[in-house]
C-alpha cells in the first residue's frame, strides 16, 4: 500500500493551472468519494479520504474554484489502528450550484432537479480534462500495486453507469481498461505496465511513473539473465547425460565388441570422448583438426548404434 499512498500523495500535489481541470478534478472526487446530506446550514457536500493530502486539496480547490469554505474533522477508522479518516464538508447555500456546476446535479426540462448516471460529457471534453478526472478518481478510490509485486491499477465505483464511462474515455485514449464487478461494486483496471505508466504520467505522477519504469527494466534484465541461466543449465544436462551414454556405448564396444576393427576416424573420437567425458561437442571438434562439430556429432552416434546393436545380440548385456 506504500506505492499507492505515495502515489495519490504525489497526485494531490499536481499543479492546478486551468479551471477546466480544477473543475474536472473535483468533479470525480466528488462522485467517487463524495455524498450529499443536510443539516442546519441546508444543503451539505461531503468528502471522505484516508489521506490528509487529498482532503487539503479538496479544501483548497473548493476555495479556488468556488469560493467555498469547508470544515475538516478525522474520525479513527478502527480502534486497533492508528489511521484516521479524514471528512471535508462544504455547506450552505453554495452546495447546490456547486453540484450542478460539477455534474453531480442535473436539471430536466421541466427545470426538476436529477443526480447524474455517469460523467457529463462538458466535465471531460479536453484531453487534460479527461487526465483531469482520472486524477481525482483514482485519488479518490483507486489504487496501484507496488511493481516491484505485480502491475495492477484500478479505480473503484459503487455506480456503475459512472465507472463505465471512465473506462470508454480511457480507452478512447488508447489505454487497455478492463472492467470487472466485485462484491456489488464495479472496478475498471489496467494490467500492462506500460499502459499504467501512461496513466500516471498523464495524471501528473511523474515519480511513480519513473519508479514504475525503471522496476520494469530491472525485472526485465532479471528475467532474461534468468532464463539465460536456466537454458545454460538446460544444455549442460543435456550434454553430460549424452557424453554419459556415449562412454557407457564405447566401454560395451570395448568389453563385448571389437573395439580396433572400428573405422579410425570413429575410434579416434571414442578415445577422446573416454578422455575428456565434460568436453562438449565444439570442444572435441577443436581437438581434432579438420573435423567439424556435426562431424563430431555423427562418429559418436555411430558409436551409440553399434553399442545398441550389441544390446540386442547378446541377451546378457546389461
Amino acid at each position: 500500500m506504500a506505492f499507492s499512498a505515495d502515489t495519490k500523495r504525489e497526485l494531490a500535489h499536481v499543479p492546478l493551472k486551468r479551471a477546466c481541470c480544477r473543475r474536472a478534478e473535483l468533479a470525480a472526487l466528488a462522485r467517487f468519494a463524495g455524498s450529499i446530506g443536510y443539516s442546519r446550514q441546508g444543503m451539505t457536500l461531503s468528502f471522505a479520504t484516508d489521506y490528509a493530502d487529498v482532503a487539503q486539496r479538496v479544501i483548497s480547490t473548493l476555495r479556488a474554484a468556488y469560493r467555498a469554505e469547508a470544515q475538516l474533522h478525522s474520525v479513527r477508522r478502527d480502534k486497533l489502528k492508528k489511521n484516521e479518516r479524514y471528512i471535508v464538508t462544504v455547506s450552505g447555500e453554495k452546495v447546490r450550484p456547486l453540484l450542478e456546476d460539477i455534474g453531480v446535479v442535473g436539471r430536466d426540462a421541466a427545470g426538476e432537479a436529477f443526480l447524474e448516471g455517469g460523467i457529463r460529457p462538458d466535465l471531460i471534453e479536453k484531453p487534460c480534462c479527461r487526465f483531469a478526472y482520472a486524477r481525482g478518481a483514482f485519488m479518490a478510490s483507486g489504487s496501484v500495486t507496488d511493481p516491484q509485486k505485480a502491475y495492477h491499477l484500478e479505480i473503484v465505483s459503487g455506480n456503475d453507469a459512472l465507472a463505465q464511462d471512465l473506462r470508454a474515455h480511457l480507452a478512447a485514449a488508447g489505454l487497455n481498461v478492463h472492467a470487472v464487478v466485485r462484491k456489488g461494486n464495479t472496478v475498471i483496471y489496467l494490467k500492462e505496465a506500460e499502459h499504467i505508466c501512461e496513466l500516471l504520467g498523464q495524471m501528473g505522477a511523474h515519480s511513480a511513473m519513473l519508479h514504475m519504469e525503471s522496476t520494469r527494466v530491472l525485472k526485465g534484465v532479471r528475467n532474461r539473465i534468468n532464463r539465460s541461466v536456466n537454458c545454460d543449465t538446460a544444455n549442460i544436462e543435456k550434454t553430460s547425460n549424452a557424453a554419459a551414454k556415449q562412454i557407457r556405448s564405447i566401454e560395451l564396444i570395448e568389453k563385448y565388441g571389437d573395439f580396433r576393427a572400428l573405422p579410425l576416424p570413429v575410434r579416434q573420437v571414442a578415445e577422446l570422448r573416454l578422455e575428456h567425458p565434460e568436453a562438449s561437442l565444439q570442444d572435441l571438434s577443436d581437438m581434432l583438426p579438420g573435423v567439424s562439430r556435426s562431424g563430431v556429432n555423427h562418429r559418436l552416434r555411430s558409436l551409440v548404434d553399434i553399442a545398441a546393436k550389441l544390446q540386442l545380440e547378446r541377451e546378457d548385456l546389461p
